[in-house]
């Protein structure tokens, strides 16, 4: 017994001493280990936020001397820019072609391999540089240029035959009106600056800086690591570190790389501009801990040391101690068989006594403790029963509540298995829970991104990011799966799951559904932009693209096309269409040009004829097919279609068609069916427009031409009155020319050398063809006075002014009015014009513009023969009337109407003409006149042949 307590009292201090010592070797060991990691770790943080600023800097760079270069005008003029092309044009005078322009460009820039600049349709327009090095480049930086935003890296920093590295840059070149002209691509030698990112100094023997871009689920690495230069690229999961900082995140801390070795790590993102990019710099573990790990050695070796003499010592203490102890122990198991009566017998005055003596009272008092405690056990069971009853009842509570919650909850523990999922999040989920590791929650449960393109990355989950302890706020998801008809968005807010001790043990999320909000945004930004477009435009043809792109791109349909009714072959044509960028339906755009549609037929048929929008929800389910040739090619299955209505008239029909099924929404087809009556209305105003500009040209053509006459007329009575005179006057001065020739024989015998001098001047001023010839020449003058009044007279009465309350019209009088404001154009072009006129009576409408809409088919007809250049042009008038109407039609042999045109020639603002040289407003001004005086206006047209246009108007009522 003695032995033993020896031994133990020995151990002990043995044990205590050699714990000093670990504790005193330990603390000496963390505090290295502590202040030498720090040391390290600052020295890698500051070693990659060196090489990261270097290698944004230049990046950055280079983004910024691309786009500067794309703002050239030179680029833009050989993209065909027209504003640029004074410039093109001055370059081509001294001989520099595009690829020498570029060569100059690349030959004053050290750091650059090669330029190319390729238009819209991917042709390549120009380019410097090595032709291998491009070859090389180009297919990779135009197929990932595609979607990316202006200036971004097409191609990141990779490796080029014949060393060195290289990126490429790549940046739309667009026009002053913001047109898309082509995109330049630009690749600078990278090589300097990723030598020196890899350039492992101050990182000793192990050390290096390491840069890779997420591509998939792997990590492209331009620069080789120190010890495996042929490694391109790791999978995402085996390097961590950089993996965070891909992902946004920045540390440094202690971690496993690609290699499996124990390393320190700092990592940190590149930054804005350049997500999926992270850089760390990283150094074993083993080389930095090693002045550690020889610390340790020696504070071991002197500890034992201390261990082996602190044992002695205790040993001959404890044999001192062991006899009273002994005692006690004995004393000790007897109270512990249950004798309580049981004393220790030490009479030592030292602490031993001491502990003898309290021993004693403590037997004593656990005697009495004995029977309180048995006491206090019963109360404590009775007390416990109870809680466990009321627990019961606030769980149920609890539950009843989280149940009728309209809001979806889930709670998961750390391992990923669902503790709680509520009826809401089934309903809104479109799905019961699912025991799957958590990496699988995004495509089990069709977790999408906003876009409704890409799959939520399951480590990004609000869920996963509480489950790490992060808080999550308003996190916007989409939900697709097979049970949702349509999908759905969800907004989302999580928070860690803390237990009692603070510890994290799973997340809890709670999400509600938000479709129908967004749905409410997404019409109300459509009425807004569909508003904007028309209150900016000036004509459909302008704005009915940036309509059917506004409705279909931000309600999501894949195809728009805008028909509008052409009321003379009464059929549906197509006036705009729009197709989601990215699908293959160029096929479908082509046909619906060339489609016209009957009433009734089809979706936009029937709607035309019973104005009244139509939506189907799913082609396959209706019996008369939706579909032609090209659409059933490209699979599509919904469509709705809403007419463009103008009090009660249907002017067009704007559609929109979708690969997937819709069900009827009926909110989106009342707010297409309203903007389609707004389409109307500007319809309406552009052809107000047109017609106010008309009325005003007539108003100061009518104050014109009353101008002139009046100071025309004044001098003209004069020349009148004074050849009226003139030709009296004359008249006499023959006549008594005549009487003194009776006398001439007379005054040859009295005055031979007067007679001769009268013979002369008879002769000198042809006294006979001035006696024959005056009279004509004063008739033919008096005649072309004449004319010159008709003129005037015809120019007065053009406009009507006087007339312009008069509701009947003269047809004859509006044709010779027109005739003679176009009479000299005609015979200046020998254009001969045939006048079948019969006999009509007075017809319903406005003399002056009737006389404008004779004018304007004149002019046209003119034109027409015009751009023939035929020496036999000849316009040809009739007017007959029939049944209540008079019918005046306008023939020409001219060049004719090509068939494609022929819809659109009374659309406001629509030419054939160059620019500048046609409003387009002519014949829609025409159109509209003969519609306000209750009459129409037809047009059959052959090309190469010539055209007809006829004007049918009501006869005017009988006035007594």
């Amino acid at each position: 017994m003695t032995r033993s307590i020896v031994s133990k009292l020995t151990l002990f201090v043995g044990v205590l001493i050699g714990v000093n010592t670990a504790l005193l070797i330990g603390a000496a060991s963390v505090a290295t280990e502590s202040i030498l990691g720090y040391q390290i770790r600052e020295r890698l943080t500051t070693v990659a936020a060196d090489r990261q600023q270097i290698l944004v800097r230049e990046l950055r760079s280079q983004q910024s001397r691309t786009s500067r270069f794309a703002g050239w005008t030179r680029i833009r003029a050989l993209l065909g820019d027209r504003e640029a092309e004074p410039f093109a044009s001055a370059s081509d005078r001294q001989g520099e072609t595009p690829s020498r322009f570029l060569e100059v460009v690349l030959s004053h820039s050290d750091d650059l391999l090669a330029i190319w600049i390729r238009d819209t349709n991917g042709r390549e327009v120009a380019a410097s540089g090595p032709r291998a090095l491009i070859d090389e480049l180009e297919p990779v930086s135009r197929s990932a240029a595609e979607g990316e935003e202006s200036g971004w890296m097409a191609v990141p920093p990779r490796r080029i035959a014949g060393g060195g590295y290289a990126a490429v840059f790549c940046v739309e070149v667009r026009s002053r009106d913001n047109r898309r002209l082509g995109t330049v691509f630009m690749a600078p030698d990278l090589g300097p600056v990723m030598t020196f990112l890899g350039d492992p100094r101050d990182l000793g023997e192990t050390g290096e800086v390491l840069v890779g871009w997420r591509r998939g689920d792997r990590i492209l690495l331009p620069i080789p690591p120190r010890g495996d230069p042929t490694l391109t690229e790791v999978p995402i999961s085996a390097f961590p570190a950089l993996a965070e900082a891909i992902t946004g995140s920045f540390n440094a801390r202690r971690t496993i790389d690609y290699q499996g070795h124990d390393v320190l790590v700092a990592y940190r993102p590149l930054g804005m501009g350049f997500p999926e990019w992270g850089l760390i710099a990283k150094l074993d573990t083993e080389e930095a801990y090693a002045p550690v790990f020889r610390l340790r050695r020696l504070l071991l070796v002197m500890g034992s040391g201390l261990l082996f003499l602190g044992l002695g010592a205790s040993n001959a203490i404890a044999r001192r101690f062991a006899r009273p102890i002994r005692r006690l122990a004995r004393s000790a198991v007897a109270v512990a068989s249950g004798d309580l009566s049981a004393r220790a017998e030490v009479n030592s005055a030292d602490e031993l006594g001491e502990m003898g003596a309290a021993f004693n009272r403590m037997t004593e008092q656990l005697g009495r403790s004995r029977a309180e405690l048995e006491r206090r056990i019963d109360e404590r069971t009775d007390a416990l029963a109870r809680s466990e009853r009321a627990l019961r009842e606030q769980t149920h509570i609890l539950q009843s509540v989280v149940d009728c919650l309209g809001d979806g909850v889930v709670v998961a523990d750390s391992e990923g298995r669902f503790v709680l999922f509520n009826p809401a999040a089934r309903r809104i989920l479109g799905n019961d829970p699912m025991a799957v590791d958590p990496s699988e929650w995004s495509r089990k449960f069709d977790v999408y991104l906003p876009d409704r393109s890409a799959i939520y990355p399951s480590e990004d989950l609000p869920l996963s990011r509480a489950m790490r302890g992060e808080s999550v706020d308003q996190v916007e998801l989409f939900i697709a799966h097979p049970s949702l008809e349509d999908g759905t968005y969800i907004l989302v807010t999580g928070r860690p799951l803390v237990d009692e001790r603070g510890a994290i043990a799973g997340g809890v999320v709670v999400f509600h559904d938000t479709t129908r909000r967004k749905k409410s945004e997404s019409r109300l930004a459509v009425q807004y932009e569909t508003t904007r477009v028309l209150a900016e435009s000036e004509s459909l043809q302008q704005a009915g693209p940036k309509i059917l792109e506004a409705i279909g791109g931000r309600l999501d349909w894949d195809l728009g096309v805008l028909w509008r009714v052409d009321r003379r072959a009464d059929r549906l044509r197509c006036a705009a269409a729009w197709s989601r960028p990215g699908g293959d339906f160029t096929r479908f755009v082509t046909i619906a040009w060339g489609v016209e549609l009957l009433r009734g037929q089809h979706l936009p048929g029937r709607v035309w004829a019973t104005g009244e929008p139509e939506w189907v929800p799913d082609v396959a389910q209706v019996a008369e097919p939706l579909r032609n040739p090209a659409a059933e090619a490209l699979g599509l299955h919904a469509g709705f279609a809403v007419p463009i209505r103008l009090q009660g008239d249907c002017l067009g029909v704007i559609g929109f068609f979708s690969r997937e099924a819709r069900p009827i929404d009926p909110a989106t087809l009342a707010m297409t069916a309203s903007l389609g009556s707004q389409i109307g209305q500007f319809l309406e105003r552009q052809q107000m427009r047109g017609r106010v500009a008309q009325s005003e040209k007539l108003a100061s053509l009518g104050m014109l031409s009353a101008g002139v006459a009046h100071e025309i007329n004044n001098p003209l009575a004069y020349i009148a009155n004074n050849l009226a005179v003139l030709d009296r006057d004359a008249r006499s001065l023959i006549d008594l020319l005549a009487i003194y020739e009776e006398g001439r024989a007379e005054l040859t015998l009295a005055r031979p050398d007067l007679a001769n001098r009268i013979d002369e001047m008879a002769d000198e001023i042809g006294l006979d063809y001035v006696r024959e010839n005056l009279g004509r020449l004063l008739q033919s003058t008096r005649q072309g006075v004449k004319r010159v009044a008709d003129i005037v007279n015809n120019l007065r009465g053009f406009a009507r002014l006087d007339r312009a309350e008069d509701n009947r019209a003269d047809v004859h009088e509006a044709i010779r009015s027109a005739l003679e404001m176009i009479r000299g154009r005609l015979d200046r072009r020998g254009i001969a014009v045939d006048e079948r006129l019969c006999p009509v009576p007075m017809v319903t409408g406005s003399p002056a513009q009737l006389n404008q809409v004779f004018l304007n088919l004149l002019v046209n007809a003119s034109q027409a023969i015009e751009q023939t250049h035929r020496l036999d042009g000849r316009i040809t008038i009739t007017a007959t009337s029939a049944n209540g109407e008079v019918v005046v039609e306008v023939a020409d042999n001219g060049c004719g109407i090509p068939e494609d045109v022929l819809p659109h020639i009374f659309d406001p603002f629509f030419t054939t003409k160059p620019v500048g040289e046609g409003t387009g407003l002519g014949l829609s001004i025409t159109h509209g006149m003969v519609h306000d005086q209750g009459g129409r206006l037809e047009v059959d047209s052959t090309l190469g042949e010539g055209t007809r246009f006829r004007v049918v108007l009501a006869v005017a009522p009988f006035r007594s």
